[in-house]
């Protein structure tokens, strides 16, 4: 009886011993990118340097990369998050519905408002000022700099821009682009000045805009660039999966808080698609979607087509090339937007770099792609980032 106890002691010290060792090399040799329970970035192991020994910063970046790169780690953590918040949603469903006109907060960043809006707080301009004023500098060189190229501008405003409750507004929008040395009819946006706007064009539980929104910026682009034949929805369509976004899992509450995903079907024109260089059969995954396949899970980046450094787009018409610097608001309508174009370069420069292992030079893009006009777009956050640079 006591060698067999031995054995089994033996045995379950040898599987935990496994189990680390498989913990520690996939968190040095084969680390995930992205943590999609918290969607985020994952934590990964950096080298150690003398400071960050004697600081203590590396023992904690390990046991945060530990925390993120564990084998179930995230599967573990989702099961934490998914009983949580269907206790807290439980004690609290009567106060969400009784308190519409108020902001409940879920977590650090995420609160509840019109029952089951996941919100944003309201950025406050003095603290946005001085990046804004830096990249109203950037782009006006960067205008000045390619005068035969139209420069266009468009700001998606969104919950971070509005205080729902006083009704009161950031003004980043006005300040950037009245810091702008752009004609007026190259600068246009998405504006948002109630509840209820913001309800009709973005999803609940995700930050990106919804469909009626992507389909109204859409047009007011094209308008901004100059006019064209518009697509028109060639039907309407909700998928029999639901859709738990960026702020259901930033909140803990992916899988409990989802919604009704609806979608237009276009017939788009023939065209080719580059991603990063490399021929890609399509962007996005709509038509999969709409014919009952495409990945389980299904989010707004897997459905409109993934954030990527570059995406060239080439319908052969012999039309006007575009280029696109933008985030993932607009991947919704990069497609919309290229059939009306020759070429379309779509520029990502927060991945640029790291995933075509060039520096993004404005001059040498615009001159080596015969670019006639340049589109900037995005919402606060794209005019707020270090990452996003017109050098």
């Amino acid at each position: 009886m006591h060698k067999g106890n031995n054995w089994v002691n033996a045995l379950f010290l040898g599987c935990i011993w496994l189990f680390l060792t498989a913990c520690l090399a996939r968190a040095a040799f084969f680390p995930k990118e992205i943590s999609s329970e918290e969607n985020r970035y994952a934590n990964r192991l950096s080298r150690p340097t003398a400071a960050s020994l004697l600081d203590g910063s590396f023992q904690d970046g390990v046991e945060d990369a530990l925390s993120d790169q564990a084998l179930f780690s995230g599967r573990a953590r989702s099961a934490v998050n998914l009983v949580s918040s269907r206790v807290r949603d439980g004690l609290l469903s009567g106060l969400y519905s009784s308190q519409r006109d108020r902001y409940i907060r879920l977590c650090d960043t995420v609160s509840i408002f019109g029952g089951d809006y996941l919100v944003y707080d309201t950025r406050r301009l003095e603290d946005m000022r001085p990046q804004l004023d830096k990249k109203a500098a950037a782009i006006n060189s960067f205008a000045a700099a390619h005068p035969q190229i139209p420069v266009y501008v468009y700001y998606i405003e969104k919950d971070t821009d509005i205080n729902f409750e006083t009704g009161e507004k950031a003004g980043a929008r006005e300040y950037l682009t009245g810091a702008l040395n752009l004609p007026d009819s190259h600068k246009a946006a998405l504006e948002i000045n109630s509840f209820e706007d913001y309800a009709r064009l973005f999803y609940r539980t995700d930050h990106h805009w919804n469909y009626k929104g992507s389909y109204r910026g859409y047009l007011d682009v094209l308008e901004l660039l100059g006019g064209g034949n518009a697509l028109t929805p060639a039907g309407q369509v909700t998928l029999d999966k639901r859709l738990s976004g960026s702020k259901a899992i930033e909140s803990g509450g992916k899988g409990v808080r989802s919604e009704e995903f609806t979608a237009y079907r276009f017939d788009f024109p023939p065209m080719t698609v580059a991603v990063n260089g490399v021929p890609a059969g399509d962007y996005g995954a709509q038509e999969e979607y709409f014919a009952g396949g495409g990945p389980e899970e299904l989010t707004y980046g897997g459905f409109y087509g993934a954030d990527y450094g570059e995406i060239v787009f080439d319908t052969g018409s012999g039309g006007e090339n575009l280029l696109i610097l933008g985030e993932s608001h607009d991947n919704a309508i990069l497609k919309l937007l290229a059939s009306g174009f020759g070429r379309t370069f779509a520029v990502d420069l927060r991945y640029y770099q790291a995933q075509t292992g060039k520096e993004f030079d404005a001059w040498d893009y615009i001159q080596s792609n015969g670019i006639d006009k340049a589109l900037l777009i995005g919402s606060i956050g794209f005019y707020l980032s270090d990452e996003i640079t017109l050098d």
